[in-house]
């Protein structure tokens, strides 16, 4: 769908399987870890399909650990982990924890 209010951005986050099929997503093994990659590529017009992860539970609270081993880079893509209150944005803030 859409990009988030607070961002604006001109992209469309598009599902797994869509996301699978354009190649700007799949899971790959590396030495026995698995890796989650994910890119994005030019349109001839219109908003870039692109792909968001989101957690599937909300917290209130607690110790969060990001492990990364490389974070993309490039046209188009915006690398971020950072905790909202999303039903209240802009109002309560957020916590940008890392913005590549």
């Amino acid at each position: 769908g859409p990009d988030s209010l607070g961002s604006a951005g001109y992209n469309v986050y598009v599902g797994e399987q869509r996301a699978m099929q354009l190649g700007i997503a799949n899971v790959t093994k590396e030495h026995g870890t698995d890796f989650v990659y994910m890119s994005s590529k030019p349109t001839e017009e219109g908003p870039r399909e692109s792909v968001r992860l989101e957690g599937k539970r909300r917290y209130n609270s607690g110790l969060f650990i990001l492990d990364v081993e490389h974070m993309p880079a490039g046209c188009g893509q915006w690398p971020a982990f950072w905790l909202t209150d999303e039903d209240n944005w802009p109002d309560n803030g957020e916590i940008d924890v890392l913005e590549g």
